[in-house]
């Protein structure tokens, strides 16, 4: 009944019912003037005045009608308000249902990206790299003579056309049989690729660690990493080492990161990083599998920050 009434009593209903009646009023009071004389017509005002009491009545009703209406008014835009406060909070509900799901998604494509360098890391192409990067690695742990030769190969500042040296075959004959590899040649190209071969490893480690993802992941997809920790935290600090101790690799080469790398891994497989070199020689030095490879007793405990 009320939405009728509101639909039916509008401001322009409200103005043209006025209009009716004040020119009613105002032809009553005509016509009495024109048909009946100033006797008569005194006599025929005292009804006039019931007609102004009629009209007083109109504007009073009027007055309430106006404020009926405002009432309907104030009462649908109350609806209108709890119609978008219920749509917002759908709204909200929607988002947040839908930003919980894109971080699903998110998780399960951190998950599936270790997965995928896992899958990487088992292809016989990526066999094949870890073991040459192992024989690099090891051969670094024998000689020191060939580790510094390494070393220096990670910088732009070292580079000679004939880097390789003869006297460093005979360093690496228990890696590279003379008999399969009599000439200085093929012992310089295996060597070289080999080393390259570390390289790949070792940017694959950087990748890794670059990946976040549930542990889990990372627990099942182990790459591992305890077998390369000692090896990897050695030849670090000796990159280190040749690199702050000399401003012309500090100018010319890019700054290091494989601290960052193998800090993250670290904290991923669960070791306590030593906070020094002195700690991390002393670590190194004491590891079964370092001890059972022969270090050469001239290696020392490198110089890095």
């Amino acid at each position: 009944m009320s939405s009728y009434l509101t639909r039916k009593i509008t401001p322009k209903n409200i103005t043209l019912t006025l209009v009716f009646f004040g020119l009613l009023w105002l032809a009553y009071g005509v016509i009495i003037n024109f048909l009946f004389n100033s006797d008569d017509a005194a006599k025929i005002g005292d009804a006039y005045g019931a007609f102004n009491a009629l009209f007083g009545s109109l504007a009073t009703l009027a007055v309430g009608v106006a404020i009926f209406l405002q009432q309907e008014q104030l009462r649908m835009q109350k609806e209108e308000l709890e119609l978008q406060r219920r749509e917002m909070k759908l709204q909200r509900e929607e988002m947040r249902r839908s930003s919980e799901a894109s971080k699903d998604i998110a998780e399960d494509n951190k998950a599936n990206a270790i997965v995928d360098l896992y899958q990487q890391y088992a292809t016989e192409y990526f066999y094949n790299t870890s073991r040459a990067a192992w024989r690099v690695l090891a051969n670094c742990v024998q000689h020191k003579e060939y580790a510094e030769y390494v070393v220096n190969c990670f910088f732009v500042t070292e580079y000679e056309i004939d880097r390789f040296k003869e006297h460093l075959v005979p360093l690496l004959r228990n890696t590279y049989s003379s008999e399969k590899y009599p000439e200085l040649a093929d012992v310089e190209r295996i060597e070289n690729d080999d080393r390259h071969r570390l390289d790949d490893f070792l940017n694959f480690l950087n990748v890794l660690a670059l990946r976040r993802g549930p542990i889990e992941i990372f627990e099942r997809c182990d790459f591992f990493y305890d077998w390369w920790r000692p090896l990897l935290w050695w030849i670090t600090d000796l990159r280190y080492e040749a690199y702050e101790s000399d401003p012309v690799k500090q100018r010319y080469c890019m700054p290091l990161k494989w601290k960052e790398m193998l800090i993250r891994l670290d904290e991923i497989y669960g070791f306590e990083t030593p906070p020094t070199s002195q700690k991390r020689w002393k670590e190194f030095i004491n590891h079964p599998m370092i001890q059972k490879m022969r270090i050469d007793p001239n290696h020392e405990c490198p110089k890095a920050a």
